[in-house]
């Protein structure tokens, strides 16, 4: 079927609250609406300008909190907001139904709505679907967040049964849910140029480009999006910025950072204690608006080797984060490392995959249900529950949405696999960005420090370091700018890679195929050929092509240790450090030839 679009003209500094069809007809039913641009104002128009009853589902707290917040002052008397989150309870709720609020209107996480909304209609369900609209909010991340949140799709059991709802993001995605394809669209288009420019740092060292791009800007004011707790850390003390830095995470990821020491912590947005370096994870990556007086810039992080789940999508994320401080930004940066081992298929490709697995699945389903014999039962059973598609079904039916969250993860992962194809999404978005690239290669990369962490056989580790120190090594045609001490760090942590490195270079290493008995023995046989080619112009000026015998040689060899301050005891036999010799045996006494010198 064909897909009907509309498109509504915006103007800069506009809402959606005053211009048509929103004025007079709120938000139509049965639509999905494309913002384009975030702070257009939907949930403000829903909230405070529609007569009706409404129910607006937000996806996490923070946004909750921060519109309830905004919107509850005594300017907007009569329009009394309820905020569904900890602390709220069903009670909560019906009592707020039976208030003189002459409109309802209530705000909650998905959780929240099917645990104590749904519940405080008890009852009163007919009232619920048919006097309230249901507005899904941030729709996208229905899509972008089931795979790790599968209750985010669960207010989607009721949303078919509502008679008026509609969805609504500034950064939608298609969905393939066959319920959908009566939905009309509404397509904001702005009337101004909203693009941003935007810098896209492509590096293979995450944290040294960040601390390079920090220095080059010299800012008062860094907001930093990262999806990882751990590198926020990580990036906080390689840095030095402890006393400067805010982190606004989940709860349970304040509770670790607290376990490291780490204070300046909260799932709370609060904007008094923004710093200089203020971090946000995926929590307040959309929805959340952050008003401040002044402007930040903005960068956003990516590491694919130690946060898989730190990749954006150009698509969503970045429209997204772009626009959460509300008063602008100074500037914008993403910054990335790539790994071209990820994985990745089209649309096409997913689909196929799909429809393989979920036959299979179906096929343990259905051997399960006819099978009688225990042991074969538990096996099939086992298939079924381990079964990478197992969260994909509901009731034996495919999600939909979990479909679209398959196809959407493997079209983002696809961009970090190169510079070149991430070039490629903010290339075609040139609406929403004005975008610059630039490459920085570091001798030392991310995929290094990788290896020297994962739990590789101990000979690959050491291979793997050898080849880091040799890169880590100034040298002609080798010129080197890394952070002090970063190298002696490498070389202190794996001390016998680095002494045999120094004495026989990458090439005599290769010779002991990484086996720590080979190094040892190696570095034994090295430092010996060095004392003796150190001392070699020495033996050379004293014996000069003579023969000797034993007891002279030894002598003379005893005085060129002494004077050297080689504590070693020298021998006649030693000779055959310095030349090629013969040896013959004359009167009882073995006496030496001096042929060619070895050094």
């Amino acid at each position: 079927m064909t897909t009907t679009y509309t498109a509504v003209k915006l103007n800069q500094g506009q809402f959606l609250s005053e211009i048509e069809p929103f004025k007079s007809s709120c938000i139509p039913t049965d639509h999905i609406i494309n913002k384009t641009v975030p702070g257009c104002g939907i949930t403000t128009l829903e909230a405070l300008h529609t007569k009706r009853h409404s129910i607006i589902i937000l996806p996490n707290v923070p946004v909750i909190e921060g519109k309830v917040s905004e919107q509850n002052k005594p300017k907007n008397k009569g329009h009394y907001l309820l905020g569904v989150h900890k602390g709220i309870e069903i009670e909560h709720i019906q009592k707020y139904l039976k208030s003189d609020n002459v409109y309802k209107k209530i705000l909650t996480t998905p959780e929240g709505f099917v645990n104590k909304v749904i519940k405080a209609f008890d009852g009163n369900k007919k009232s619920l679907l048919e006097d309230y609209f249901l507005l899904y909010d941030e729709c996208e991340r229905i899509i972008t967040d089931v795979s790790y949140r599968d209750a985010i799709t669960a207010p989607m059991k009721y949303f078919f049964m509502f008679k008026q709802k509609a969805l609504v993001s500034a950064t939608t995605l298609p969905f393939s849910d066959k319920r959908l394809n009566d939905f009309k669209h509404i397509v904001i288009e702005p009337n101004y140029d909203y693009s941003k420019v935007i810098k896209v740092v492509q590096t293979n060292n995450v944290l040294e480009s960040f601390r390079r791009h920090t220095n080059d800007l010299n800012s008062e004011q860094y907001a930093i999006f990262l999806n990882s707790t751990d590198i926020i850390l990580a990036l906080i003390e390689g840095m030095g910025i402890r006393s400067e830095s805010m982190v606004f995470c989940a709860q349970d990821s304040v509770k670790k950072l607290a376990g490291d020491a780490f204070m300046n912590a909260s799932h709370i947005l609060a904007t008094d204690r923004i710093k200089k370096y203020t971090f946000y994870t995926s929590r307040f990556f959309s929805a959340v608006d952050i008003k401040v007086n002044h402007t930040p810039d903005i960068i956003m992080l990516t590491d694919v080797y130690f946060a898989k789940h730190s990749i954006l999508d150009p698509f969503t994320e970045v429209v997204q984060i772009s626009g959460r401080y509300r008063n602008g930004i100074a500037s914008l940066t993403h910054i990335s490392n790539f790994n071209p081992k990820l994985s990745s298929k089209s649309e096409q490709e997913s689909r196929h995959y799909l429809d393989g697995c979920f036959d299979t699945y179906k096929g343990f389903l259905k051997s399960y249900n006819h099978e009688t014999h225990p042991g074969s039962k538990d096996m099939f059973s086992t298939a079924i529950s381990t079964s990478p598609v197992h969260n994909f079904f509901d009731d034996d039916e495919v999600n939909p949405f979990m479909v679209d969250n398959y196809i959407s993860e493997e079209r983002v992962r696809g961009y970090y696999r190169s510079e070149s194809y991430l070039k490629e999404p903010y290339e075609m978005l040139r609406n929403h960005y004005k975008p610059t690239f630039k490459t920085e290669k570091y001798a030392l990369g991310d995929y290094e420090r990788l290896c020297r962490g994962t739990k590789m056989p101990e000979s690959e580790k050491r291979k793997v370091i050898a080849h880091q120190i040799d890169k880590f090594t100034p040298r002609h045609g080798n010129y080197v700018i890394e952070p002090e001490g970063l190298r002696d760090s490498i070389r202190s942590a794996y001390p016998l890679v680095a002494t045999l490195y120094d004495l026989v270079g990458l090439e005599g290493l290769e010779q002991t195929d990484y086996s720590i008995g080979s190094i040892k023995a190696a570095i034994k046989v090295a430092e010996s050929n060095a004392l003796y080619k150190r001392l070699a112009p020495f033996v050379y000026n004293v014996f000069d092509g003579q023969v000797s015998n034993s007891k002279d040689m030894a002598a003379k060899l005893t005085k060129v240790y002494k004077d050297n301050g080689v504590i070693e005891e020298a021998k006649a036999a030693h000779i055959s450090k310095f030349y090629n010799t013969t040896r013959s045996t004359k009167d009882g006494e073995h006496v030496y030839k001096l042929l060619s010198k070895l050094w």
